[in-house]
């Protein structure tokens, strides 16, 4: 009885192949692949075939193939008009950065007491303090360094 089961399978040829292949150009063709995928599981859940699809998108059957191979490069107008037809996102361009960048960090001087911050720009502390502390300014802003009593 033979059964569907796939076999391993090595070959040197196709090692050699990969081993050609830059990881960028690897990179490249992995998300052009899973972005085929994403629109084909999109097409299947709204319930249409291929052909229903080209018409819907104004495209011609062999378009469509192309799109669903893995290997087209698309062009944002076309990535857009899938998002709109499709009702899916596959450009994620509104996620906002994580990253915050400093430009200038507190630099304490000597170790200073009840420090209170009132706002981005102004340092003051409780009254009766004699310590001394060095502000460098806004973290985001670049400002000279200076000496402020307490």
């Amino acid at each position: 009885m033979k059964t569907n089961k796939p076999e391993l399978y090595n070959s040197n040829i196709i090692d050699e192949m990969f081993d050609e292949i830059s990881q960028e150009d690897f990179d490249k063709t992995t998300r052009k692949m899973k972005l085929a995928v994403k629109i084909a599981d999109a097409i299947k859940s709204n319930g249409w075939k291929k052909s229903e699809f080209a018409k819907i998108a104004k495209q011609q059957p062999s378009v469509i193939s192309k799109w669903l191979s893995g290997t087209h490069n698309f062009t944002t107008d076309t990535l857009i008009d899938l998002e709109h037809i499709l009702n899916i996102k596959l450009l994620h361009v509104d996620q906002k950065s994580e990253s915050v960048v400093y430009v200038r960090n507190i630099e304490v001087v000597q170790k200073v007491k009840n420090v209170m911050y009132l706002d981005f720009d102004v340092l003051e502390t409780v009254p009766n303090s004699s310590e001394r502390f060095m502000y460098s300014g806004n973290l985001l802003h670049q400002e000279s360094s200076s000496y402020l009593p307490c």
